[in-house]
């Protein structure tokens, strides 16, 4: 009798399985004949109107509001959630203070304090248009209304 490895290929073919008949055959291409032109022929309304849903959802902005969260959450466990968020954030924090030395914090808020300025504490210098000489009709009628009158040259007295 031959073994299990003797290469005997009666037993190897048993070892595959019959193969399909060609009635299972028929029958699986039949399923995916319908299975390919249901794929052509696009998704239904139906299917349509539950992506469109889902997308909406998911572009939503108030997706992570706690309040969109919460709905059908148990309130036991959202508190537990904060409170260990909020653990967490003071943890962060004296780790922070811990690690950073006094120069490196100080340097940090001088940086802050000048972008702070650069962004939003200066004002565009203010521009006035000064003639540099007399226009036109103000040297025909000798007004001097519209100019800055020159310095005057006596010394102030202090």
């Amino acid at each position: 009798m031959p073994t299990k490895g003797s290469g005997d290929p009666a037993q190897a073919e048993e070892m595959l399985g019959p193969e399909p008949s060609s009635v299972e055959v028929e029958e699986w291409a039949t399923r995916e004949r319908a299975r390919r032109q249901a794929w052509l022929s696009g998704p239904t309304d139906i299917e349509k109107a539950q992506w469109a849903e889902r997308e909406h959802d998911r572009r939503s902005p108030h997706q992570d509001s706690p309040l969109r969260r919460a709905a059908g959450a148990n309130p036991s466990r959202l508190v537990q959630r904060y409170m260990r968020e909020v653990q967490l954030a003071t943890e962060g924090a004296v780790s922070l203070l811990l690690n950073v030395s006094i120069s490196d914090a100080f340097d940090k808020l001088v940086q802050a304090g000048r972008e702070w300025e650069d962004e939003f504490a200066t004002v565009p210098p203010r521009r006035r248009r000064v003639a540099m000489e007399p226009e036109r009709f103000e040297r025909d009628t000798g007004s001097n209304s519209g100019r800055v009158p020159p310095p005057s040259q006596t010394p102030l007295s202090g």
